[in-house]
């Protein structure tokens, strides 16, 4: 709970949309994902409205996110994580090392 507060108050709603992306990818260990809830109760798990959701999908189509419906697909891991900024003080170390702990499964 403390992390979710931390990177509410401590990243922008793209960044916050980055890194959750992130940590699902790490967590399902594939390049692409179903996002595990509708999208806007996952923009609001996220601190910003449904509409702030889409935009910060699109805005991160450069830096290697698609998205096909519910379906995230992840075409370039390197530019996404640059724009998540994965922080052991946020995140936790476990996704620092690269790898998301069993049974993590974002916010």
């Amino acid at each position: 709970m403390v992390r979710h507060a931390k990177s509410l108050k401590l990243r922008n709603s793209r960044e916050r949309v980055a890194a959750y992306i992130y940590r699902q990818s790490k967590t399902t260990g594939g390049a692409s994902f179903v996002l595990p809830v509708e999208k806007r109760l996952l923009a609001s798990l996220l601190g910003m409205t449904p509409e702030n959701f889409s935009r910060a999908i699109k805005s991160l189509q450069p830096d290697g996110v698609a998205m096909d419906g519910m379906r995230i697909i992840v075409t370039n891991a390197k530019a996404l994580e640059s724009v998540a900024g994965p922080d052991a003080l946020i995140d936790g170390p476990d996704m620092i090392a690269g790898h998301a702990a069993p049974g993590f499964h974002g916010m």
